[in-house]
């Protein structure tokens, strides 16, 4: 832990780099209440490595991820890409616009190369930042800071082949990321060495300038067609109308896509059989396009689709047509440059008027120093070699952002954190989220540092390692992928350098460990619900109280007044719990609440009985009894004398509201409730919850019941006390669910669900119809005969539209399961009310 100095820093946050992910990462703790920033940018302009001037600045860079899901915020400036694939010159232009529409310029200094970052005075959250003059390399600025979010990128270090004789070369030689904009090529000889991504937008740009342009190939790459076009007009009015916005960034591939339409999903890239398909597929366009069967051979990789970056041109191919390009193949590459020229593994010799080296970035460089706890670096943490390189052992990370021994130090897009089949800036935006969100979670805790255990870096690690298993990028040798010392003497082909499975299931990582919030009250029957929900799907979440301090911003952001409502850590506010048990269940499917098929409508139906209609039992116990009243409505008010008088003039009306203000509807509803206590106690004796051996939403729903209300308050109380099986699956044995377990077949359901089918037939089921036809034609309340008393109801939308939600859940199954669900619900008396 840290001393006691107290000394202040700076500023909270300094963020390094102002590419798209340190914008974003500015922006959202600006709007987070953060003013402390100081963002450092070694280049005089914003974009990273699009900005004017920047390493993207050769001839043909453009952006190989079409315009409008790459760029961020679009929705938001206004802004209207020229065409699908834009150019770097208008990536940089764009950065400039969102840097000022989010207003950041106040936060950012420029021409401020890092030359150093570490922890400083035996403290864990005080990081020294020295920067230097990138023309002058003189100090420029020493500052102090809470923490340091990395966003420098992995592509803002050119990579330089390493082989002999580079300084002797007479001619004018520049790696791309280096353009020299003064080199003239006209009349002369240029050799190209790479055939990588700014290698292929440079060859097909620069041909028409050299008098003569030689490749030097190594390994063949497979190129599509851009299919480039100007923004169509559709698409134009669309972002005019706001109809174009951020969620089309994160719409997946397409997963019916024909082997013709190159639209692999995530899943179909790594299945051999389709990978095959697009493979031929674009070897049948090279044999077209490329006039030279011999040529067209050599230009034809022989690795999977995708085992290394594909490219997105569209005249790649063809350009090497023409008299005045030259293509010269050498797997073993150059070995050696001379005065005039190159020379080839095989010995052959090139003599060029012009060298561009088009090598890539190196991705795996740490570009300073830093230095955490106990004078670790993180070249050490990263197991680097003596050129401050990670590539030899094991990169160690938790979800490539945070690092063991460097408290408060933020990586964005670092190792191990995407994989190369997606959409980078959606990963920068997921992460600037995230940490922005971490660290308000941080100030309003009061807490100081945020560190992962080293066994929870080991632990993502081995997953990183174990997402790579049966994934295209292990067939080939590309930059995704390491094989190193340390590898080899553990036994492993390769260590991963990158997180290797889906961009879904690395944010599932990322929310299931940042954790959810619930907002609602310890007697809310559905709070207590979702909180038992959460509790069986394993999540990290906490449960806070809607209070007259948040209520004005939690009913604003969710649309409700009503509780609970559950902030997700994407900071999503969302009401009613049926619906997020749905989500949740798509992000924990092995523990879903909703089982797929025939059994998730019977529990959907069960689930129902129990939200509108039981819960008015629970109403009705709550406030018609004197002491029950009493004791919630000072729990209530939380001590507030005249909140709880407002309570207790409340409740008789809520009773009225659910039909339960006479004797008759009072005694009917309490022998029904008892029945459903005497058939829980018997199904309990025979199973671990009340469909089978694992929980579904209709526990969920009985538990918040018991928990917040019947197991509380006085009155139900004595009444449950004679059930001491429920009440102690309630209190205890209910959170003991191990994940395992299975429920009953739906062909033979529980006693329990046989039990409340039955119940349903004979109130709720009249109740629902009347009230689905009063709101058909706009009535106000309707009439319904319920346990032998005609009752006055107030027409309600929700039940309706909770009816329809299982009528909607039915809808979906194919013939076999409808036919089953139909015949159930025939069998139990609920056809005309959800068939």
């Amino acid at each position: 832990m840290a001393n006691n100095n107290t000394e202040q820093a700076d500023y909270d946050i300094v963020i390094i780099g102002a590419g798209f992910s340190g914008l974003l990462a500015a922006h959202y703790l600006k709007d987070a209440g953060f003013a402390s920033i100081r963002l450092f940018e070694k280049s005089p302009s914003v974009g990273g490595v699009w900005a004017h001037g920047g390493v993207g600045g050769y001839p043909g860079a453009a952006c190989d991820v079409p315009a409008y899901t790459y760029l961020p915020f679009l929705d938001r400036t206004g802004f209207i890409p020229s065409k699908k694939y834009v150019s770097q010159q208008e990536i940089a232009d764009y950065a400039e616009l969102l840097t000022d529409h989010c207003e950041l310029r106040d936060v950012m200094a420029f021409s401020r190369e890092v030359a150093d970052v570490r922890l400083i005075n035996g403290r864990d959250d005080l990081w020294q930042v020295t920067t230097l003059d990138p023309i002058t390399r003189e100090v420029a600025e020493v500052v102090t800071c809470s923490h340091v979010i990395a966003a420098n990128g992995p592509l803002s270090s050119p990579r330089l082949p390493e082989v002999p004789g580079m300084d002797s070369f007479k001619g004018e030689s520049f790696h791309t990321a280096r353009w020299d904009a003064n080199a003239s090529l006209k009349g002369k000889h240029v050799g190209i060495i790479g055939t990588g991504a700014s290698a292929a937008q440079v060859i097909t740009t620069i041909v028409d300038d050299a008098e003569h342009l030689t490749v030097f190939q190594r390994t063949p790459t497979w190129v599509l067609p851009r299919d480039d076009e100007p923004t169509p007009p559709e698409i134009t009015e669309a972002f005019r109308a706001g109809g174009y916005g951020e969620e089309l960034r994160k719409v997946d591939f397409d997963s019916d896509a024909a082997p013709t339409e190159v639209l692999l999903t995530f899943d179909d890239l790594h299945d051999p059989e389709k990978n095959a398909a697009v493979c031929t597929m674009i070897t049948e366009r090279i044999n077209a396009e490329v006039k030279d069967p011999e040529l067209a051979a050599t230009l034809t990789p022989d690795y999977p689709f995708f085992c290394k970056r594909a490219l997105f041109i569209d005249d790649y191919y063809s350009t090497f047509n023409r008299d005045d390009i030259s293509l010269v193949d050498d797997p073993g590459g150059v070995v050696r440059i001379h005065p005039e020229g190159v020379e080839l593994a095989c010995g052959d010799r090139h003599d060029v008027d012009v060298l561009i080296y088009a090598t890539g970035f190196d991705s795996n460089l740490i570009p300073f120093p830093v230095t955490g706890r106990n004078d670790v670096t993180l070249a050490d943490a990263f197991g680097a070699n003596e050129d401050n390189k990670w590539q030899m052992t094991r990169p160690r990370s938790l979800w490539g952002i945070h690092i063991p021994e460097m408290p408060n130090f933020h990586m964005m897009i670092g190792p191990q954190s995407l994989n190369p089949y997606t959409n980078v800036t959606l990963v920068c935006e997921e992460q600037a989220r995230y940490l922005a969100k971490l660290l308000s979670d941080m100030r309003d805790r009061g807490a100081r540092t945020v560190e992962p255990s080293a066994d929870a870096a080991d632990a993502w690690t081995d997953l990183c390692e174990k997402s790579s298993e049966g994934k295209v990028w292990l067939r080939c040798n590309n930059w995704y992928m390491k094989t190193t010392k340390s590898d080899a003497a553990a036994g492993r082909e390769r260590s991963a350098g990158m997180w290797m499975g889906s961009y879904e299931d690395y944010l599932r990582h990322l929310i299931g460990h940042e954790g959810y919030v619930v907002y609602g009250g310890e007697l809310s029957l559905f709070t207590r619900k979702l909180e038992a929900a959460l509790q069986f799907y394993g999540a990290d979440f906490s449960v806070e109280a809607k209070t007259q301090d948040n209520a004005e911003v939690i009913e604003h952001r969710s649309g409700t007044h009503q509780v609970p409502v559950l902030l997700t850590p994407e900071n999503w506010m969302i009401g009613d719990t049926t619906p997020l048990l749905e989500l949740l269940d798509s992000r924990f499917p092995h523990r879903a609440m909703f089982p797929p098929g025939e059994m998730g409508v019977l529990v959907h139906v069960l689930e129902e009985h129990f939200d509108e209609w039981i819960a008015r039992v629970m109403v009705h116990y709550r406030w018609h009894y004197p002491d029950s009243a009493k004791f919630a409505a000072q729990r209530m008010a939380n001590g507030n004398p005249a909140v709880a008088q407002r309570m207790l003039d409340w409740g008789p009306r809520a009773c009225r509201a659910t039909g339960t203000d006479s004797t008759q509807q009072r005694e009917a509803a309490e022998a029904e409730y008892l029945r459903i206590l005497e058939a829980a106690e018997a199904q309990l004796d025979q199973t671990a919850f009340l469909l089978g051996d694992r929980p579904t939403a209709l526990d969920c729903i009985v538990l918040g019941g018991l928990r917040a209300h019947t197991n509380m308050d006085p009155d139900p109380k004595r009444v449950t006390a004679q059930f001491p099986t429920v009440v102690d699956w309630a209190e205890r044995r209910a959170s003991r669910w191990d994940g395992t377990g299975e429920l009953a077949p739906f062909d033979a359901p529980t006693d329990f669900a046989g039990h409340i089918l039955g119940e349903m037939a004979a109130t709720y089921s009249r109740y629902i119809l009347a009230n689905r036809d009063a709101q058909r034609v706009g009535a106000k309340a309707f009439h319904v005969d319920i346990y032998g008393e005609d009752v006055s109801y107030l027409s309600r939308p929700y039940p309706e539209a909770a009816r329809k939600m299982v009528v909607e859940r039915i809808r979906k199954l194919d013939t076999k399961g409808h036919k089953r669900v139909q015949a159930m619900l025939n069998k139990a008396g609920l056809r005309e009310a959800f068939g």
